[in-house]
């Protein structure tokens, strides 16, 4: 067995109380409660189909797209090898519609993240973030029709993670490059531009010492990359927007300001050379504070709410689109619309492609849905067929020679019947294509000056207590080892794995997290939880986040038994610590500490320097499974 980068447990703060629920009372009580399940699907005006264009076999996620000048099509993913290491893929679609084969890009790493396919003439550039040495940077390698790939080229050589790239071509063929960096201590935006063969220097976008987050970027006619972000520089997210011709940059231009966190941006362009941002809102005071009880803002959960914002930037003036987008978002998507993109087809119809959570049961069911500005209105969503995941998922949208937009997104086919049929193994996640059709109509909305509030002055960072012995100074860090997440949620209450890091890198500001989704504890019955694959991306993002001695990701799961043992959640030191597997039900002597213990030692800590902490934290529980103090074992407790 492989064994990966460390990250690090030492002494601290563990915050690790119970799964946080609203009592039944008030869920039941409250129409707009954290539960959500009362709330009725919302209406659609049908689906598009889409095509599968990666292994059924295999592991296929992290999709993106772009369409060639030729009549061509690229899509790129990665695919996982169902044990220790995945890897780049792409394929070619010629302009009469056949994919080509699989082509595999072979970059010397074992761990990738979030690939990028921009079209130049009839070849395509990828780019994407890549570790070997316990580092994402990003990489980069051209893709003749042919097949042929060029010598991979690496692009970042900085400590800590390069990641979250996006790119986007000119009609000269120059290919821009965003990126998220968090080589400074804190995240930044980077940006970089390929010219007549070479790439130019690198480039700080974002210019503040607060997290900046998820750049996106688009071109306009004339060369000039338009990058949007989200950052927490406010003490809460704002959008940001800023020009780059690839040497200078223009000012950054606040797009909103408002208390609410407003993040996970796209941005595009259109035959105006007006430029297009939209993003999600979650709320004021958002990740700061949770009560199942209290109506303080805020206090709902990292997930209790998601809307959609879109502002134009022209000619120095944000502006608000008029054309009312709730309008036509019914039912459960009044209240979850996150996760947009945006391009512009041939007939100038601006599109927005989102995600929905659509079911609340038997486990949490996502899809993306399209809905395009026609005049000065948008239509009645529609829905991207075999899109159902997890939250955690993008969509990647490119205009066609024909003027369609393609789009390109992850699923694991999940459905209120369609659910995982072992402990071990999760659906296979798998990239799919769709087209959607010309919107027939330009968006050409009524705009209005945006009135924006005066930005928020963030709190300090919290200082923590220090202590000197021998000469030697100690410092308390705070962390949290028991935050759930879109794998196996809490209804509203948990966020994304991606967003319950920004939780605990800027609103709760933590030294070190630790996500703790419940593996199979009950034979393989649950529908979600923590399996091969969730356990591996899971991981990958422990990795990604990391970037000691600021923040520390910490691997690990929740262990989720019947008394004595109860739940427990466990903390391993190094990346490749296996999944215990247990039937609770069936099977008690799974319940016995000391058969946990004795697994753990004969499957964890015979790993190379691998080293487990147990966390039990259901002691006093009066709904969950007590765990008793009849066992004492230091060694992992």
């Amino acid at each position: 067995m492989r064994l990966f980068r460390v990250g690090l447990l030492t002494a601290a703060v563990l915050v690790c109380s119970r799964a946080q629920q609203p009592p039944a009372s008030e869920q039941q009580a409250n129409p707009e409660g954290p539960a959500a399940s009362n709330l009725p699907q919302a209406r659609v005006a049908g689906e598009i189909p889409a095509e599968r264009i990666s292994n059924p076999q295999k592991q296929g996620d992290w999709p993106a797209i772009a369409a060639g000048g030729d009549g061509s099509l690229w899509a790129i993913w990665i695919e996982w090898n169902d044990k220790d290491a995945d890897r780049v893929l792409v394929k070619r679609r010629d302009a009469q519609g056949k994919w080509g084969s699989e082509i595999q890009i072979a970059d010397g790493n074992w761990d990738h993240y979030s690939p990028q396919i921009v079209a130049r003439g009839g070849d395509a550039m990828a780019i994407w973030s890549g570790q070997s040495d316990g580092n994402f940077d990003l990489f980069a390698a051209t893709i003749a029709a042919s097949g042929q790939v060029s010598k991979v080229e690496r692009l970042t050589t900085a400590r800590f993670s390069d990641f979250n790239a996006r790119a986007a071509a000119d009609a000269k063929g120059n290919v821009t490059v965003v990126w998220q960096s968090f080589r400074s201590g804190n995240s930044d935006i980077y940006a970089r531009r390929y010219t007549n063969g070479k790439w130019g220097r690198e480039v700080r976008v974002s210019d503040s010492d607060a997290n900046d987050w998820e750049p996106a970027i688009a071109v306009a006619g004339n060369g000039t990359a338009w990058i949007s972000w989200d950052g927490y520089q406010h003490g809460n997210y704002d959008v940001f927007l800023r020009s780059f011709d690839g040497e200078n940059l223009g000012e950054v231009s606040n797009v909103t300001t408002e208390p609410e966190a407003q993040f996970h941006t796209s941005v595009a362009v259109d035959s105006s050379d007006r430029v297009w941002v939209t993003w999600d809102e979650a709320g004021p005071n958002w990740g700061k504070d949770f009560s199942g009880v209290s109506a303080a803002p805020g206090s709902r959960g990292l997930h209790y709410s998601r809307k959609l914002g879109l502002r134009v930037y022209a000619q120095g003036r944000i502006q608000d689109v008029t054309a009312d987008l709730n309008a036509v978002l019914t039912g459960r998507m009044q209240r979850y619309a996150e996760l947009p993109h945006l391009a512009f087809d041939r007939s100038g119809t601006l599109w927005m492609v989102f995600r929905h959570w659509t079911y609340p049961k038997p486990t949490e069911i996502y899809h993306f849905y399209a809905t395009a500005l026609k005049g000065n209105a948008w239509t009645t969503p529609v829905l991207l067929a075999q899109s159902s995941g997890q939250n955690t998922e993008h969509a990647s949208l490119s205009i066609q020679r024909d003027g369609r937009i393609a789009v390109a997104y992850p699923s694991d086919g999940r459905s209120q019947t369609v659910l995982p049929k072992d402990p071990m193994h999760a659906l296979h996640y798998n990239a799919y294509v769709c087209e959607l059709p010309l919107g027939g109509a330009a968006s050409n909305p009524q705009l209005r000056d945006a009135k924006l509030p005066v930005a928020a002055t963030p709190s300090p960072r919290r200082p923590r207590a220090e202590m000197s012995l021998n000469g030697a100074t100690y410092r308390l860090l705070m962390g949290d080892s028991h935050r759930h997440t879109d794998i196996r949620g809490h209804s509203g209450v948990d966020g994304s794995v991606l967003d319950t890091y920004r939780y605990a890198l800027d609103a709760a500001g933590l030294d070190w997290l630790g996500v703790s989704d419940h593996n199979e504890v009950t034979g393989g019955d649950w529908p979600d939880g923590v399996r091969d694959y969730q356990w591996w991306t899971t991981q990958k993002t422990v990795d990604l986040m990391s970037h000691p001695p600021v923040f520390i990701g910490v691997y690990s799961y929740e262990h989720s038994l019947a008394r004595p043992s109860g739940h427990r959640n466990v903390l391993f030191l190094k990346r490749g610590g296996p999944l215990r597997v247990a039937d609770r039900v069936n099977k008690p002597e799974d319940n016995l500490p000391p058969n946990l213990w004795k697994w753990m030692s004969e499957q964890a800590l015979t790993q190379p320097d691998q080293q487990v902490v147990i966390v039990p934290h259901t002691f006093g529980e009066t709904r969950q499974p007590i765990a008793d103090f009849n066992w004492i074992n230091p060694s992992f407790d």
